[in-house]
């Protein structure tokens, strides 16, 4: 196993651990454009896009660059991570901000997003 591999296996079990819903993606598989990061999460109702580079030398391609900037312009949260500390401090950020009154309010916009789409 590669060091890009074990660090995405750290993130890929912490996530999973912590209740998420975790996708490895394929870019340039059909349907998956080329640079999408490496891991698509569902937190909370929160969408999460990670692409993984190993703790050392790992770099970011300029489609790869481009794919995050686009996803974050659609109000996802998109990063790069060599360690899963980046992950866990997302984790712990995102638990931080959802207040009682904020999550019920999260959970009502996706229960309604959700009915919108179910047809009878």
């Amino acid at each position: 196993m590669g060091p890009e591999k074990r660090v995405e296996n750290k993130i890929r079990k912490f996530l999973e651990d912590n209740g998420a819903f975790v996708m490895k993606t394929h870019g340039g598989s059909p349907g998956v454009p080329v640079g999408i990061p490496d891991l698509f999460s569902i937190y909370r109702g929160i969408a999460l896009f990670i692409e993984v580079k190993r703790e050392k030398g790992g770099r970011v391609k300029p489609i790869q660059i481009a794919q995050i900037d686009s996803l974050k312009q659609h109000g996802t949260i998109a990063i790069v991570a060599n360690d899963v500390s980046y992950v866990e401090d997302i984790i712990e950020t995102i638990d931080t901000l959802i207040t009682e009154g904020a999550w019920k309010n999260i959970q009502t916009a996706i229960n309604m997003a959700n009915e919108m789409g179910v047809k009878r």
